[in-house]
């Protein structure tokens, strides 16, 4: 083997050892993924997600209280309720829902992967409308260098896991959406 040939056989298994390092679903240890039939429910509004998350919180458990927070009507959250039901995603005891424990997650080659990053994203735009100073919103333009661009990269999957390593023990008070995009133009 040549010494290019061998500098081209390390530098694609290199490639290949990142690739899978950067692959997020690598990076969640207690995962669900869903079949493609109730993906294709649960990711076609980001009410779904927002509902089973809202859930965690003992004071948003019915309809009305969830109707409140989400700022929907009582039906639309009911009706939600009931779809998550059937997707063995909740369950009903008494007059309240509790979500089932599951950490779910989507694959980068799920075909409503782009679904879901568009639905929370919207809402993200619709967010910043709202000028709460509580919030960020955040959005740069830049030109660099291919290192530098790897160097943020790598932060980003930095704060991706420190991230998941503060909300996993945290006490379920309120929801929050972390949307995170680096990427080539």
């Amino acid at each position: 083997m040549s010494q290019y040939e061998l500098k081209e056989y390390f530098q694609n298994k290199l490639s290949l050892i990142r690739e899978e390092q950067e692959n997020l679903t690598n990076r969640i240890q207690v995962k669900e993924i869903l079949p493609q039939e109730k993906a294709a429910i649960f990711y076609s509004n980001w009410q779904y997600m927002a509902i089973l998350g809202l859930l965690t919180i003992s004071k948003f458990r019915t309809p009305t209280a969830i109707s409140q927070r989400l700022v929907i009507k009582e039906d639309t959250a009911l009706k939600a309720l009931q779809q998550l039901n059937e997707l063995g995603l909740i369950i009903k005891k008494g007059m309240e829902w509790l979500p089932c424990e599951n950490t779910i997650h989507i694959s980068r080659n799920s075909p409503f992967n782009s679904l879901n990053h568009a639905n929370w994203r919207n809402l993200a735009v619709q967010n910043a409308f709202l000028n709460n100073t509580d919030d960020i919103h955040y959005t740069s333009v830049c030109s660099i260098s291919k290192n530098d661009f790897n160097q943020i990269k790598d932060l980003v999957f930095k704060l991706i896991d420190k991230s998941r390593d503060i909300v996993d023990p945290s006490i379920e008070e309120e929801i929050y959406c972390l949307t995170c995009d680096w990427f080539k133009v």
